[in-house]
């Protein structure tokens, strides 16, 4: 090994630990899911399975308030941050508290209303809450220089669940969701015990005080990240309700995959993170975009190595590269790209071309879709993808503008 490698990978080692740890990390989160398919073949379940993430995901999108982006620009305007991480930490677990007694009344209302499914409305709300919580701590840990700390919360969830699973396969039982999401729930369960044995304390008064400054700063990237989760989860959503089983585990067992891409992309932006806030340059450092762009190769490459790997071993998903694939895999390239150029805009404050940008991708995501004379599942991954390139242009466009990019 020459030096010049050696160096670079002394240069770079925080970043290949903490990306080791959350391949690792992202690759149980990935497999859990499909565990449902490969111990039991149960292809209903582990679609409720990825409809409940998908409600979910968009939830804890609306709960957030905010407070998860606000957090990064906050401690970078702040003069004391160590303070301003302990505060901010007090704030989050009021907030958790009102969020899961406000769930618990709808738990409740559902089942005193006798509104169809109450147990499918309680794993949402287990799912939207442990969202949350890992996306809050996540920001907290990086903030605190911590980074791989979040993977000690995440890991213990996925790994129990998958012991549930296999407990479940080896005694014969029958599978339910209560086993998929008992893991979650202990976390949630876990998260309220440790609010209340903890000595950081806040009031209401000074939470609606940072909620205040969180949604003026946020509130732009809160709706944007909302559309951008609903397009993402539409799919989904949409096969579940209006189509065939077969139809909805297709769309949804290729978005799974494309979740590798995403996780290169989430391993980079997380080491990277502070490293955009902090630079002073006011533009785009292109080492930073280069190591970015390697991240996000490694991911494609991944991808096709997993889509060879399920296409020869798997007898349970027939996975085709058929137009659905190639459109989801762009949209989710593209979708990185996007997520990484708008840390720029949350860096210069202007969250509300975020929102404008995200409000123009969903509109012609709707008028995309209804152009397109193909099946309604590959219209989707159609729409999605030629919304999301138009997206990409916009947010480099403006920054163009704005001096961050170009010559």
């Amino acid at each position: 090994m020459s030096n010049g490698v050696k160096n670079m990978i002394l240069r770079h080692r925080g970043l290949i630990s903490y990306t080791v740890l959350n391949y690792i990390d992202k690759a149980v989160t990935f497999v859990v899911p499909l565990i449902v398919l490969y111990l039991f073949g149960n292809r209903a379940l582990y679609n409720e399975v990825e409809y409940i993430f998908s409600i979910g995901a968009v939830a804890a999108v609306l709960i957030d308030l905010g407070v998860s982006s606000y957090f990064l620009y906050a401690y970078r305007s702040a003069d004391d941050k160590v303070a301003l991480v302990n505060q901010v930490e007090a704030h989050f677990h009021l907030l958790f508290v009102l969020w899961s007694g406000i769930g618990l009344l709808l738990l409740i209302a559902s089942m005193i209303l006798d509104v169809q499914s109450p147990e499918l409305l309680l794993f949402v709300v287990i799912r939207s809450l442990g969202l949350f919580l890992v996306s809050f701590y996540a920001n907290y840990f990086r903030l605190s220089d911590v980074p791989a700390r979040i993977f000690g919360l995440t890991l213990l969830v996925n790994l129990t669940t998958i012991l549930i699973l296999v407990l479940v396969a080896t005694s014969a039982s029958r599978l339910h969701l209560w086993h998929f999401f008992l893991a979650q729930a202990l976390l949630v369960g876990g998260a309220i015990i440790h609010v209340f044995r903890s000595h950081r304390r806040t009031t209401i008064p000074r939470l609606m005080e940072y909620l205040r400054g969180a949604l003026v700063y946020a509130w732009p990237v809160v709706l944007n990240v909302f559309v951008f989760m609903f397009v993402n989860n539409y799919g989904k959503v949409y096969a579940r309700n209006a189509l065939s089983e077969g139809e909805m585990f297709h769309i949804s067992f290729v978005q799974r995959l494309c979740l590798i891409i995403q996780l290169a992309h989430s391993s980079s932006v997380a080491y990277l993170t502070k490293r955009v806030f902090d630079d002073e340059s006011g533009r785009i450092n292109p080492r930073v975009f280069l190591l970015y762009l390697l991240m996000l190769g490694s991911g494609l490459v991944l991808l096709a190595i997993a889509f060879e790997v399920v296409r020869e071993f798997s007898a349970t998903a027939d996975l085709p590269i058929d137009w659905l694939t190639i459109c989801l895999v762009g949209y989710t390239i593209l979708w990185c790209l996007g997520a990484f150029f708008e840390m720029y805009l949350n860096r210069m404050n202007q969250n509300r071309y975020v929102l404008l940008f995200g409000l123009v991708t969903g509109l012609s995501f709707f008028v995309i879709l209804e152009s397109l004379p193909f099946e309604p599942l590959v219209n989707i991954a159609g729409a999605m993808c030629i919304s999301m390139a138009l997206n990409v242009v916009l947010i480099l466009y403006f920054l163009f503008r704005r001096g961050v990019v170009g010559a």
